[in-house]
């Protein structure tokens, strides 16, 4: 499996937690995030009950995953090996197979 599927089902499954949603039931919203016109990071975004949207940033750029709660507070802070990042296809590769 890809370094990035492995990290990104880690963080999807982390997000969940926050929540105590299930992965395999919630569905999980994926956008890039851009600055100065290049891809730097990942907003994973999960749709719970109740509009809970805990959400977390992958950020390849600085090598971290930063973790949101419904509530917007950031709760945890995880570094991730630097040179992993998101392929520029991931939008359409994770909506056929996510």
């Amino acid at each position: 499996m890809e370094p990035w599927r492995v990290l990104l089902q880690g963080i999807i499954e982390t997000v969940c937690s926050c929540e105590d949603l299930d992965p395999a039931q919630s569905k999980v919203d994926l956008r890039f995030l851009v600055k100065n016109d290049a891809r730097c990071a990942l907003e994973i975004a999960v749709n719970g009950p109740r509009r809970m949207r805990p959400t977390a940033v992958w950020s390849w750029s600085d090598s971290k995953v930063l973790y949101y709660d419904s509530a917007g507070k950031r709760w945890k802070e995880d570094p991730t090996e630097s040179g992993v990042v998101a392929p520029p296809n991931l939008l359409e590769i994770w909506g056929e197979n996510g």
